[in-house]
This record gives C-alpha cells, sequence and structure tokens, in this order.
C-alpha cells in the first residue's frame, strides 16, 4: 500500500473520511503528532514504544476481541522516533479502514 491509500484507510477508521468528496481535510498523522493521537484515542490504541530495541507497536483492539498490531523497527525507529511512531499508529489504524466497508 502506498502512504495515499494507508492515511485513506487510518482516516475512514477514525471517521475522517468523506464518502461524498473522497478526501480527508486536515489530517496528516504522518505529520501531524495532534492528528496521531487523535487516532489513538479515538480508536482506542495502545502504544508500546522501546527506545533500547528501537522500535514501536500500536495495538488495536476490536470489539470482537482480535487485536490489529502494526510495528516500525530499527532504521525507521533511530533516524525519527516521532516519525515512526507516528507510522506505526496509522498502519494500525489503516488495518481497521481495511475491514470497514
Amino acid at each position: 500500500m502506498n502512504e495515499r491509500e494507508v492515511l485513506k484507510l487510518a482516516a475512514k477508521a477514525a471517521g475522517y473520511w468523506d464518502k461524498e468528496l473522497k478526501c480527508y481535510t486536515g489530517f496528516d498523522p504522518l505529520i501531524d503528532d495532534g492528528d496521531a493521537l487523535r487516532l489513538v484515542v479515538s480508536l482506542g490504541m495502545t502504544l508500546y514504544v522501546d527506545s533500547e530495541c528501537s522500535d514501536v507497536c500500536a495495538k488495536v483492539h476490536l470489539k470482537d476481541g482480535r487485536t490489529k498490531t502494526a510495528c516500525v523497527l530499527d532504521k525507521e525507529f533511530t533516524k525519527d522516533p516521532y516519525a515512526a511512531t507516528r507510522r506505526a499508529i496509522v498502519r494500525a489504524a489503516a488495518e481497521i479502514g481495511k475491514g470497514m466497508k
């Protein structure tokens, strides 16, 4: 999946996707910490950041008992741990968006 598709699915999961306009406006959790945090809260995510092992994982616990997880490891984390964290959040949210109609 490319970045736009991931953002679209994350926006869909969090309710930021406009079906009629087929877009999301003012929403970019890959760049904006606030947007990423809103995804964490709105989807009830659990974040795990391990700076010693250079990884971050975002987990979403679904109502049906399943869990969706997205992790970012090594080079992506050490280069910019904040960007890696936002990316893990967006990837986890996109997994939720995939399952939505």
